[in-house]
């Protein structure tokens, strides 16, 4: 989880909102086509 937090921080530094999906096998399905974070915006506006 510690890599999760290192990468997260750089994310947010980045302008974008860091999103933990797990397990690359259990995320990977979370960004197939038409599920549900396809059309997510993770850019942060504030």
């Amino acid at each position: 989880m510690a890599a999760n937090t290192l990468i997260a921080g750089l994310i947010v530094e980045l302008g974008f909102a860091p999103k933990v999906l797990g397990r690359i096998t259990e995320g990977g399905v979370l960004l197939d086509h038409g599920a549900p974070l396809v059309l997510q915006n993770l850019v942060w506006h504030g």
